[in-house]
């Protein structure tokens, strides 16, 4: 979900012991809290449900969306109903890309847009080295120096860091970022942690990228 962004909705679906439940809009509604401040109810009472499917949306207003973490409380006065947000009822959203720029990543990395997944026993190096290009007309990247890139919950001190990261193809309207990421620097808990890639010109840095690092965690047990 994009933050401080109109004409975005969030989704709950309604379970019973049957399955899905539906026809009862009237008796759910949702509070959120943004950033962990105190819940409040959503715009919009009630949501709609998409056709007779037991899934309902509620339309979000754009101030509703003017956080980092969203809370949302679904709520529901029918007998032996759960609620379950989807994809969850906690999201954490992401600053809208600025114009003119793009990102992409190797085929060794899941990428999505601003998006990262890294598994916490692989190495991603080489082919598999996460890469972004990034592009904006007139601006002179030909004066980047380096680049610095961190994710974590709390602002100075990164969970996820890079074991290599250079800058390459400096030019008037674009440039490119390479991270490299070693196994034994992605064993951290895992879980959503936003990042922020910013670009070195002397002694200054510019944020070129907003997104977020899902750590995911393996299950395959290796032998040597």
């Amino acid at each position: 979900m994009l933050r401080n962004v109109a004409n975005q909705r969030f989704h709950v679906t309604a379970f019973g012991n049957n399955g899905t439940v539906s026809g009862i809009a009237s008796q759910i509604t949702c509070e959120l809290a943004k950033d962990g401040a105190a819940a409040a109810a959503l715009n919009q009472a009630n949501p709609t449900e998409k056709g007779t499917t037991g899934r309902y949306v509620f339309d979000l207003l754009q101030a509703e969306t003017d956080a980092y973490e969203l809370d949302f409380r679904p709520i529901t006065t029918a007998n032996g109903v759960q609620l379950i947000g989807e994809p969850s009822s906690v999201i954490y959203t992401q600053a809208p890309a600025s114009a003119g720029s793009s990102s992409l990543a190797s085929t060794g990395g899941l990428f999505d847009g601003a998006n990262i997944e890294l598994f916490q026993d692989d190495d991603y190096s080489g082919v598999f080295a996460i890469v972004w290009d990034i592009t904006k007309a007139g601006t002179d990247f030909t004066g980047v120096s380096g680049a610095l890139f961190g994710a974590g919950q709390t602002p100075g001190s990164p969970t996820i860091t890079p074991t290599t990261i250079a800058v390459s193809n400096l030019a008037v309207g674009s440039m490119r970022v390479t991270a490299t990421f070693d196994k034994s620097g992605l064993q951290g808990t895992a879980g959503r942690y936003p990042y922020t890639l910013k670009a070195l010109i002397g002694s200054s840095r510019h944020t070129i990228q907003q997104g977020t690092v899902t750590l995911s965690p393996t299950y395959v047990q290796f032998s040597t």
